[in-house]
């Protein structure tokens, strides 16, 4: 495997040629096609080898912002379907379920105002959320107290995450951030249970 670099000992390319192929033009070494290069940021090119990266560099700061960003989505997830729009009808279903809470206290709700709601009532082994529109609401607002719950706290994480990333000086010390998101994110859904 033939691992091109750059005058700094940056990893610019990874290649697998066949015995009789001429290698392109450039800087390269050739290392064992069993060499671990899944995260080429990882290394540097020094006097010919290959040797451990230890400076924080803007590519191995993009790849722990991507993964912190990768990482608030994942936790997000737990508690919010994947789709277009769908945090718009997260919100129409929030405000529905507080009106009906509200009605409810002064009277009978027309359910015909809770459009979204209504929608899903049923039993939940046929795919409802709930039996009557009355669960459905709590559902709903139960739900949107986890997220809240939850997501500040994740916020916070992914934001210091994202600090001390940008601050670092060594690969260590982005290694520590991203480490430490994962077992903040872990603290933060584990308490939520």
């Amino acid at each position: 495997m033939l691992i091109y670099y750059d005058a700094n000992g940056a990893i610019t390319g990874v290649m697998r040629l066949a015995p009789h192929v001429t290698p392109p033009p450039g800087d390269h070494i050739e290392v064992p096609d069993e060499t671990d290069l899944s995260d080429p940021f990882r290394w540097r090119v020094v006097a010919g080898a290959l040797a451990p990266e230890t400076a924080a560099t803007p590519a191995m700061r993009r790849m722990a912002l991507d993964r912190v960003a990768a990482k608030r989505e994942e936790t997000r997830l737990t508690t919010l379907t994947d789709m277009k729009f769908q945090s718009l009808y997260y919100m129409v279903k929030l405000m529905e379920a507080q009106a009906f809470v509200a009605a409810s206290a002064s009277g009978t709700p027309d359910p015909a105002d809770y459009p979204m709601l209504v929608s899903e009532v049923g039993p939940i082994e046929t795919g409802g959320t709930a039996p009557t529109l009355a669960e459905v609401a709590q559902v709903v607002l139960n739900l949107n107290a986890l997220w809240r719950q939850m997501g500040g706290p994740v916020e916070a994480a992914c934001f210091a995450a994202a600090a001390a990333i940008a601050a670092a000086a060594t690969r260590a010390e982005i290694d520590a951030a991203t480490a430490g998101l994962d077992t903040a994110i872990s603290q933060i859904t584990g308490a939520l249970g």
